[in-house]
């Protein structure tokens, strides 16, 4: 994706089933992305930068250890935004809201 004030505010579900598939991601470095993945999880390049893309994907192919790294990484962040956590959190705004003492 080019970076624009829409793109550092959306998020791709792709990168979302490729982690949850165990396939590692590369990704523009956009905003959205930098919020739910570390530097260790995804392989950021510049937006618009074809020659940094092109030199992810040769790291990637070349070090089947940071593959492996990436992927672990990566699902391990996925889960801090699963379901389960992300709708208990909403879940206890909620209620502190309804329940606030006054």
């Amino acid at each position: 994706y080019i970076a624009s004030d829409y793109m550092h505010l959306a998020l791709s579900t792709k990168a979302f089933e490729y982690v949850a598939s165990g396939l590692p991601v590369i990704s523009s470095r956009l905003r959205s992305m930098e919020t739910i993945f570390r530097k260790s999880s995804v392989s950021f390049f510049e937006p618009g930068n074809s020659q940094d893309f092109a030199n992810k994907v040769i790291e990637l192919s070349n070090n089947p250890e940071l593959r492996k790294s990436q992927v672990s990484s990566a699902y391990e962040d996925l889960q801090n935004v699963s379901w389960k956590v992300v709708s208990a959190k909403y879940e206890s705004v909620i209620n502190n809201l309804i329940y606030k003492k006054k």
